[in-house]
């Protein structure tokens, strides 16, 4: 049976363990007494032990653990509750103390009430037996050991308890830190395997376009290269800023401080007015004036400047009236237009990395990437609604 978890996988090890243990703790004082003494007076303990203990090793085999433990569980209680009951001479009480120990220990942090039971069903075993109610006498040593062991009893429980939390968040926090670690090293592959692409595509442009140029004498000729060549850094550029956002996301802590988000439209907006066909476009910041939000105005202006970049980009030059709408939620805000539009079949894809949407996209598939992993890192989300030919709506949910 494979156990993925490995808390889990170390609980069930030593829950078999402890059953082999007892088999073979009651085997060996069967064989001495029979072997020593000449008879054993303890066979039916011997045989409930050696019974019970095979019953919890199949039922971790068949993958039942709780019930393994549980059924280990009761047969040690009731086997060590019977000595320490009838046999008052010895220390058998002591016992309970493993027993309330191993329970807490094999039922584990996730199930803390059944641990909880399991101790108090120990302990209520150990003062049946030591005061002797129910019609048996009590133990003759007084209450002052009775005492002592509570007290010892509970130090032990808390300390234990208190070292298994502590155990638990740790292996928690790795895990975490194990998913996240995953998460980046694929990332990292896709990264270098899809940014190496992005950055030779656009230099081996510009060397050919450098090779026509240096080829020819027409004016008009070269004037074309040389717009050409100017488009390709311009992309070349952009993608080295996309990549700067995304390591300055991925690296930088959060800052949260009062942003007003009207003023960081209008800022985001004075800047992008310089692509291509941003004159044609209206763009309506209906941000109140006086909004602000508690959030990372580094990450903010990263998910405006990407949201309206792509909006500017993929403009319907089909349509007379072209508009960019932000606009202000009591959660966020949102970015609608009304350009070409994405498909229904990609909305779910196109937040991952280096998707494109089709083979007419022009940007490199990391703009709408870096607003998803910037809002990972505020704690917000982004939703998309968008239909083809009629454009998209982003909305940006933020933590209050």
């Amino acid at each position: 049976m494979y156990i993925e978890d490995y808390s889990l996988y170390m609980r069930t090890t030593l829950l078999g363990y402890l059953a082999l243990l007892s088999v073979g703790v009651a085997s060996f004082y069967f064989f001495i007494g029979v072997f020593y003494y000449g008879r054993s007076s303890g066979d039916v303990e011997y045989a409930t032990v050696i019974l019970f203990s095979g019953v919890t090793l199949y039922l971790i085999r068949q993958g039942q653990y709780t019930a393994a433990c549980l059924v280990q569980f009761v047969m040690v209680n009731g086997i060590v509750f019977y000595y320490a009951y009838y046999d008052v001479a010895d220390d058998d009480y002591l016992y309970f103390l493993c027993c309330a120990l191993g329970a807490l220990v094999l039922f584990g942090h996730n199930d803390r009430k059944l641990s909880l039971w399991a101790v108090l069903f120990t302990l209520a075993l150990f003062v049946i037996s030591y005061t002797g109610i129910f019609g048996y006498r009590p133990r003759s040593d007084g209450f002052h050991p009775f005492f002592n062991f509570i007290f010892v009893f509970a130090a032990c429980v808390l300390i234990l308890q208190y070292t298994m939390r502590l155990h638990y968040h740790s292996e928690k926090i790795t895990q975490a830190k194990n998913i996240q670690l995953q998460k980046v090293n694929s990332e990292l592959d896709r990264f270098v395997y899809s940014a190496s692409h992005d950055l030779r595509a656009p230099l081996s442009s510009l060397l050919g376009l450098i090779e026509l140029a240096r080829k020819t004498n027409d004016r008009q000729e070269l004037e074309k290269y040389l717009e050409l060549m100017n488009g390709r850094v311009h992309h070349l550029d952009d993608f080295i800023k996309e990549i700067i956002d995304y390591s300055r996301n991925e690296r930088m802590e959060v800052v949260r401080q009062p942003v007003n988000l009207h003023l960081l439209v209008e800022e985001t907006t004075s800047h992008l007015m310089q692509l291509d066909g941003a004159s044609d476009i209206e763009i309506h910041n209906e941000v109140p004036v006086d909004m602000i939000l508690p959030s990372d105005a580094m990450r903010l202006k990263i998910i405006l400047n990407n949201l309206m970049n792509n909006a500017i980009k993929y403009h319907d030059q089909n349509k007379e009236s072209r508009y960019i709408r932000i606009l202000a939620s009591p959660t966020g805000f949102s970015v609608t237009d009304n350009g070409m539009g994405i498909p229904v079949e990609h909305h779910d894809k196109v937040f991952n990395m280096f998707y494109r949407a089709s083979d007419k996209s022009k940007g490199s598939g990391l703009g709408l990437y870096i607003v998803r992993e910037s809002l990972g890192q505020l704690g917000g989300s982004v939703s998309l609604k968008s239909e083809l030919g009629h454009g998209s709506t982003f909305t940006i949910q933020l933590p209050q």
